[in-house]
C-alpha cells in the first residue's frame, strides 16, 4: 500500500484524503481513494445564505389578530379587505 493507509474495523476502513494527504475518513471496504470534507469545502467554497430582509413592520406582526400598517388591517398576517370584518376586529379591540 502506498500513501494510503488502511485500518480494517467492522466493514469500514479509514482512508487518507487523496488531496491533503492529512486527514482519514471513516469509509465503507469497497473504497478506494477519497477526499475529505475540508478538501471539498476548499473547492467548493461557502454556500450563499440570504440574510434576513426586512419588511418594514415590527416583529410578530403576522401572529396578532389584529394590525395596521399604512392604512391596511391585517389579521394573523393576511391583509383583511372586507369592510364588516375590519369594523369588528376594530371594535374587539378598543374594549381591551
Amino acid at each position: 500500500m502506498s500513501k494510503q493507509t488502511k485500518l480494517v474495523k467492522e466493514g469500514w476502513i479509514n482512508v487518507i484524503c487523496k488531496v491533503c494527504n492529512m486527514r482519514t475518513v471513516r469509509v465503507p471496504e469497497s473504497t478506494l481513494r477519497v477526499t475529505c470534507p475540508y478538501c471539498v469545502q476548499e473547492r467548493v467554497g461557502m454556500p450563499e445564505t440570504p440574510g434576513y430582509v426586512s419588511t418594514g413592520r415590527p416583529r410578530g406582526w403576522h401572529f396578532k389578530k389584529y394590525f395596521e400598517f399604512e392604512d391596511k388591517v391585517y389579521s394573523r398576517g393576511k391583509e383583511v379587505k372586507d369592510p364588516e370584518k375590519i369594523k369588528k376586529l376594530k371594535k374587539q379591540f378598543k374594549q381591551r
